[in-house]
């Protein structure tokens, strides 16, 4: 039950961080900018006046009707959230896709040939095999990386999303540059880290998982090791094992 607890409240603090609360300020800044348009976009006196009006207007409405805008504003901004994690998803998909742009994944694409080159393993290959072997706290750690690539792509997405508001107010365009801008920035970084991670971990423990399928090795990642695991994993006829 404790974890059962920890997970939900994970999961509601994720929600409210990525979705809530960014799709309730991305409601506002619709109604805002719907308001005040082309013809007031930086009138920031009226802008106030008309968050005030709406103050105002809440005060006079009756328990049920203030429950029933609650509700509103809560689905209006899940769905926001929603659609802002799927662009974010479709980024992160194009990112690390088939063409990477270089100037994000170039560490990642330089960790992979690094592998193939050197040590003759794939790392596409070898992963899915070696991920089942990880003890929690080096799954943990990669799941970590990914979640970071994720929230830097969820940015991204924002920033797509409000791309849509600036057809009404020009002003919006600021907050597109400024999210997709830091988006891309943290993905970079995020990137980045999860290169090292897989790096550092691939090298730990492909010798591990050479010795488990019968390979000799001296405990370190070289040529001959790589060679072995990846004609292996990947079915074609392995060199003969240790007997």
């Amino acid at each position: 039950m404790n974890l059962l607890a920890e997970l939900t409240g994970r999961l509601s603090d994720q929600w409210l961080r990525w979705q809530g609360l960014p799709g309730l300020m991305f409601v506002c800044v619709v109604l805002v900018g719907n308001h005040l348009g082309y013809a007031h976009a930086i009138d920031v006196g009226e802008a106030g006046r008309f968050l005030n009006r709406q103050s105002s207007w809440l005060a006079t409405l009756t328990t049920i009707q203030v429950i029933a805008v609650v509700i509103a504003l809560v689905i209006t901004s899940a769905v926001a959230g929603l659609t802002a994690t799927l662009a974010g998803v479709g980024v992160e998909a194009v990112v690390l896709g088939g063409k990477r742009p270089a100037r994000l994944t170039g560490e990642l694409t330089a960790m992979e040939e690094h592998f193939r080159n050197i040590y003759l393993l794939d790392v596409a290959t070898a992963w899915p095999h070696l991920w089942l072997r990880f003890p929690a706290e080096h799954r943990e750690q990669v799941t970590g990386n990914r979640a970071g690539i994720r929230h830097a792509a969820t940015l991204v997405g924002w920033g797509i999303l409000t791309s849509a508001v600036s057809v009404i107010w020009p002003i919006a365009w600021i907050a597109v540059l400024g999210l997709v801008l830091v988006g891309i920035h943290l993905m970079r970084q995020s990137i980045s880290a999860y290169s090292q991670t897989v790096a550092v971990l691939m090298m730990h423990h492909a010798p591990e998982l050479a010795s488990q399928l019968g390979f000799e090795n001296s405990g370190r990642l070289d040529r001959a090791v790589g060679s072995k695991l990846q004609y292996y994993l990947q079915g074609d006829e392995p060199p003969a094992p240790k007997a």
